[in-house]
């Protein structure tokens, strides 16, 4: 059973001051908690709903076995009701888990260390959906990124929507945020990155770009794409070429397609 108190206190966690003072954050859906349990991440609690723990009741097979990881790795666990549940999940329809687990934020250095086959760091510019950044880290984690780069104005990592839209990604790749990306950029280029910035009015399709080094992919905002300033200092400009009539694709497409493209460049 939860107390009102830690109740109030879980909640508070929605709210984006609460979550930067605490230095927690919220991570709902079983898969994801999954993620967050294989982690080295600490969790800190999990409330879930009644009957989540009974493998006869429950509608989620691996649901049991994952409550005893979680109790294992010390987690305090605490069975509630879909009225107390309700005031913390942030979907309409919750798979009946919440976990609060203690932020961890990557360091530049860190960023710059990590080794991937495909050497590719996701850098984004002020972009301001969190599904669209959620599904960005997701993508950058799928086709094997380097990390991801959250540029100043871009929404914060923690948002429980971007959470959700990762899906457990944020738990497998370094990701750095507030971060001056003129400043960063230059640094990468110091370190030998190309810096390539998607524009659908670049001068270079996809389909003719040839990396044989390290890129820092810049992603743009969902309403006016890279910022003039970063379009300036970049050293390609790239473009997805366009075969229908659609005005533009949205940056988490754009970003899946860049991502492919780079990803089989680098695996050949």
């Amino acid at each position: 059973m939860i107390s009102k108190n830690r109740l109030k206190v879980i909640r508070l966690l929605r709210d984006r001051k609460r979550r930067e003072a605490s230095g927690k954050f919220l991570v709902e859906g079983i898969r994801a908690v999954e993620e967050a349990a294989a982690s080295d991440w600490v969790i800190e609690s999990v409330l879930y709903l009644s009957g989540f723990r009974d493998e006869e009741k429950s509608a989620l097979p691996k649901a049991p076995a994952l409550l005893t990881s979680l109790l294992e790795r010390g987690a305090l666990l605490y069975e509630v009701s879909q009225a107390e549940l309700s005031q913390i999940s942030d979907v309409v329809t919750s798979q009946g888990i919440v976990a609060v687990v203690q932020q961890r934020r990557a360091t530049e250095e860190e960023i710059l260390r990590r080794r991937s086959a495909m050497p590719v760091l996701v850098a984004c510019d002020a972009i301001r959906e969190p599904g669209n950044v959620g599904a960005i880290i997701r993508a950058a984690d799928w086709f094997g990124a380097q990390g991801v780069v959250l540029g100043k104005g871009t929404v914060e990592l923690f948002n429980p929507k971007v959470v959700r839209s990762t899906v457990g990604s944020l738990f497998h790749l370094p990701i750095v945020e507030k971060i001056d990306l003129l400043q960063f950029l230059s640094k990468l280029r110091t370190e030998g990155y190309v810096i390539a910035a998607a524009d659908q009015r670049g001068e270079i399709s996809l389909g003719e770009s040839r990396f044989t080094g390290p890129v820092a992919l810049v992603l743009g905002n969902e309403a006016w794409g890279v910022s003039s300033e970063i379009l300036s200092e970049a050293d390609l400009r790239i473009a997805i070429p366009r075969f229908g009539r659609a005005e533009s694709l949205n940056v988490t497409a754009a970003a899946s397609v860049f991502l492919w493209h780079l990803a089989i460049q680098f695996r050949q």
